[in-house]
């Protein structure tokens, strides 16, 4: 009998561990799905503004490497000229009271070994950061300076601020 009371009591014991292990997994799914909701909400959210807003991309008529939105987080290169481009700049770019295209701020130079008729993309997890650059000075991004692979350059037809 006492060896029944003691079998009972080991079958509770286990019967209550596996309970504590099962809403422990259920607590964590419940979190991770919250999670994933939100983030998906907030995506949808951020994706919904992107299409809601003016385009955030400027190209200037004549650039040789055109930058187009594919997304809220990402953008196209593509190489309109018939020459292979080794650089480029981005900028942000503003229109003054004239409607006259002006650079407000220049980023780094960024190395590539885009050929004629090529499109190089870029994409963010989050925010894409060019982007973010650019919206905090209230402009758009844009190609401003480009290096050919035979050494000549095409800079953007505007006045710096």
């Amino acid at each position: 009998m006492r060896w029944q009371e003691n079998k009972r009591t080991a079958e509770n014991q286990f019967c209550a561990s596996q309970s504590r292990v099962l809403s422990r997994f259920v607590a964590l799914l419940l979190t991770f799905l919250s999670f994933e909701t939100l983030a998906g909400g907030q995506q949808s959210a951020e994706d919904q503004s992107a299409h809601a807003k003016p385009e955030w991309t400027f190209n200037f008529s004549q650039a040789p490497l055109v930058i187009t939105a594919t997304s809220s987080k990402s953008y196209d290169l593509s190489n309109q000229s018939t020459t292979r481009i080794k650089k480029y700049h981005l900028g942000c770019v503003q229109l003054d009271t004239n409607k006259l295209p002006m650079i407000v701020y220049r980023m780094e130079p960024q190395e590539v070994d885009i050929g004629p008729g090529e499109v190089w993309g870029t994409m963010a997890f989050h925010r894409n950061p060019d982007r973010l650059v650019c919206e905090e000075r209230n402009s758009k991004l844009s190609v401003v300076d480009v290096v050919f692979d035979n050494t000549t350059e095409w800079h953007a037809p505007t006045k710096h601020r």
